[in-house]
């Protein structure tokens, strides 16, 4: 399994996970339904999510499949599999530690897994789905090759990615500091090298693994008059700050 710091600049702190939890989970969840339903999920499908961090998609996943559904939630952080674990175990007090498949009720469990090699069993998923995950990778076609081997081949299997594109941040009025967050999450994102611009290009590397992609695009507006999304760059900058100052991204006082 690749070391997950090596590759995701956020890390796994207790502010971040917090952050997912409770702030972009909540900043995408409208746009993400409304992704789910136009991609095809529907219920009693066989579904996984990949990069599932605290498990939010899973759950919305779990309930559009219903109860002859399953989804699976596979991420690469144990600290977010055990949220994941935990949310579905509010009853018990004892920390839950997440087995190589912990089961949480019927039709949902989570898994640590590598999304280049998940050993999954092949062609067993009707509907596979990551969001926010590919501004991450450093290989994204070889993920794309692991979601093609899942994909279910009898049933024409649906493969759906969600990302951001990191050179398309905008706000009214113009704001520096906003700017300079985004130049500083760009650059730690080529360091770790994975690629920021990398949602512009998903669909060529589609093309390029024979697969028949659509596409869309949209804008998430996030107002500054919303709690909590109005703290969201607050938020990142905040998990962001170790790395941005060491490797001398900004100085101290830009900070």
């Amino acid at each position: 399994m690749h070391n997950h710091e090596d590759r995701y600049i956020l890390g796994s702190s207790e502010k971040e996970l917090e952050r997912l939890d409770n702030i972009q989970s909540l900043v995408f969840q409208d746009k993400t339904f409304e992704t789910l339903r136009l991609a095809g999920i529907k219920p009693g499908m066989k579904c996984l999510d990949l990069g599932c961090g605290t498990g939010n998609v899973t759950s919305l996943m779990k309930d559009l499949v219903g109860s002859d559904g399953k989804v699976v939630g596979l991420d690469a952080n144990p600290d977010a599999i055990s949220i994941c674990i935990k949310k579905k175990h509010k009853d018990k007090t004892n920390t839950i530690s997440p087995s190589p498949l912990s089961s949480i009720d019927n039709n949902i469990d989570f898994i640590i897994g590598d999304i280049y090699n998940t050993e999954l069993e092949h062609s067993s998923f009707d509907f596979i789905y990551s969001r926010l995950l590919f501004q991450h990778l450093q290989h994204p076609s070889k993920a794309i090759k692991e979601m093609k081997r899942l994909a279910s081949n009898n049933n024409n299997g649906i493969i759906c990615t969600e990302d951001i594109d990191h050179g398309l941040w905008l706000s009214y009025p113009h704001d520096l500091h906003l700017e300079k967050l985004r130049k500083c999450l760009v650059r730690l994102l080529e360091l770790s090298g994975s690629d920021p611009y990398i949602a512009r290009k998903i669909y060529k590397i589609f093309l390029q693994n024979d697969l028949k992609p659509t596409g869309d695009s949209y804008s998430v507006c996030i107002p500054m008059s919303t709690c909590p999304h109005n703290m969201m760059g607050v938020s990142m900058a905040e998990t962001l700050k170790d790395k941005i100052l060491s490797n001398k991204l900004i100085s101290y006082e830009d900070f």
